[in-house]
């Protein structure tokens, strides 16, 4: 079966079958945060990818990230599977192979490629097709040099503080597109998330809905609140995967340190403004301890607690009915 996902996010990679057998990651570029939103079980781990070992530019530019790579590679070691690295200046592939499914089109393993921007990925999971990505990701690495993971660990060792004094002041790689979010089914929207809540038989969702309809004059809190979480969770699908099982009516952000420091992590790094979303105006709502600039969390706080869980389990939802991808199991 052949499906096509116009923007994709992290979430849609983390379904293709991660947990067992071999996967393949196959991509030119590749951000910290992308690689460590895998969560692999797989027993063999084939990562074709763009790297010069004779060069640093594309480094310091923030396109590849080849000590996240070393992270990454490394851990997948240190649980006992086996890695294969194949390299090349000019690597350009983008093709996700797991047990499951493939992920083909032109989204790099980077937040920018997998934040619901402006990408086309075509998902195959038929046997046939399948055997069709492996014989060509075969035949592609055939193409590419095979490296030691400690080759690299070498080369980022003897670049890493060089790459430290050259990089741009301003550089985030790992920031979300700047897009348009609402205009993609599988990431619903605002007004799609409050008739959901409508429809939805808690006491922490009917107080949101109210709440955004006016109540305690918080609608404009409650639609930040939505654009920004959404943000989050595309940034941070590990995150997405425990809060969407959370219960709204129970979930206390103040006794949860993990995520207060996860949310500022993305605040600080992976957040932008978007057509209908102002990263400036939402800080004024966050708590400090959370990126933002409240120190009195009164209704704010309050919010976030419902919300967390209930945004979650929106997008949960909207992944789910719009791409038919099995209520998006976690694969770990």
């Amino acid at each position: 079966m052949k499906r096509i996902v116009v923007g994709p996010v992290l979430q849609h990679l983390r379904t293709i079958g991660l947990d067992s057998g071999a996967v393949t990651l196959a991509t030119a570029f590749y951000s910290g945060r992308a690689l460590s939103s895998l969560t692999l079980g797989a027993e063999f781990v084939t990562v074709l990818c763009r790297l010069d070992l004779n060069s640093i530019d594309e480094w310091v530019r923030g396109v590849i990230a080849p000590d996240a790579l070393l992270s990454f590679l490394l851990a997948q070691q240190q649980r006992g599977a086996h890695v294969l690295l194949c390299v090349a200046p000019a690597a350009h592939a983008k093709v996700y192979l797991g047990h499951r499914a493939a992920l083909i089109g032109s989204a790099n393993l980077t937040m920018q490629g997998f934040g619901g921007g402006h990408e086309i990925v075509s998902r195959v999971d038929d046997i046939k097709s399948l055997r069709e990505v492996k014989r060509a990701l075969l035949e592609y690495r055939r193409m590419l040099t095979k490296i030691e993971v400690a080759v690299l660990q070498e080369y980022v060792e003897r670049n890493r503080q060089i790459v430290r004094r050259n990089k741009a002041r301003d550089l985030k790689p790992d920031q979300l597109p700047k897009t348009e979010r609402s205009t993609r089914p599988h990431l619903g929207t605002y007004k799609g998330f409050l008739a959901w809540l409508k429809n939805t038989t808690s006491a922490g969702a009917l107080e949101i809905w109210e709440r955004a309809n006016g109540k305690g004059n918080l609608s404009g809190h409650i639609n930040r609140n939505f654009h920004g979480l959404r943000q989050f969770f595309l940034a941070f699908p590990e995150m997405f995967d425990r809060m969407r099982r959370a219960d709204p009516d129970f979930y206390k952000l103040s006794k949860d340190a993990g995520m207060e420091n996860h949310l500022s992590d993305f605040v600080h790094y992976s957040a932008v403004d978007e057509a209908d979303f102002i990263l400036k105006y939402w800080k004024t709502y966050l708590p400090i301890e959370c990126g933002g600039r409240a120190s009195r969390h009164g209704g704010t706080i309050g919010n976030l607690n419902y919300m967390l869980p209930l945004v979650a389990a929106y997008l949960a939802h909207t992944l789910e009915v719009s791409s038919n991808l099995n209520g998006f199991k976690r694969d770990e």
